[in-house]
């Protein structure tokens, strides 16, 4: 009962002070929704990299193109080069999957080479991009 009586007081207190009610009530909502938002963007995951160990059901990911970049003198300081088809990523990444196949982890087969990875990580999601050495 006293937790009524409480909130009672408190909603006389807002109605008796109208200016300092609205700036509360204002704050608590304006808190409420950035608190909402800020767990939708962790959930929601908009970055476009992502790290090398990833959990899917099986070896449902779907690998785009395997870039290697290597030292040149152009401005950027790098040439591009892709690798699209399987036989010529599995050169220069492996794929180690453990826990019955449902944790995988992108390895580099060179420790030194420059390389992005673009994969999709249930073959249905949208493209994401794995950096070495970036």
């Amino acid at each position: 009962m006293a937790i009524t009586t409480d909130i009672v007081k408190a909603i006389a207190w807002l109605e008796q002070h109208p200016v300092v009610g609205t700036a509360i009530l204002g704050s608590l909502g304006y808190t409420a929704i950035s608190i909402l938002r800020a767990i939708y963007r962790s959930i929601k995951n908009t970055s476009p990299h992502i790290s090398p160990t990833f959990w899917t059901l099986g070896r449902k990911f779907r690998i785009a193109a395997v870039l290697k970049y290597l030292p040149s003198g152009d401005p950027s300081g790098y040439t591009q080069v892709q690798h699209s088809r399987p036989d010529q990523w599995q050169e220069l990444i492996s794929i180690k999957s453990s826990l019955c196949n449902l944790h995988h982890r992108v390895c580099p087969k060179n420790k030194e080479d420059v390389l992005a990875v673009i994969i999709s990580r249930n073959g249905k999601e949208n493209e994401k991009v794995i950096n070495f050495n970036r």
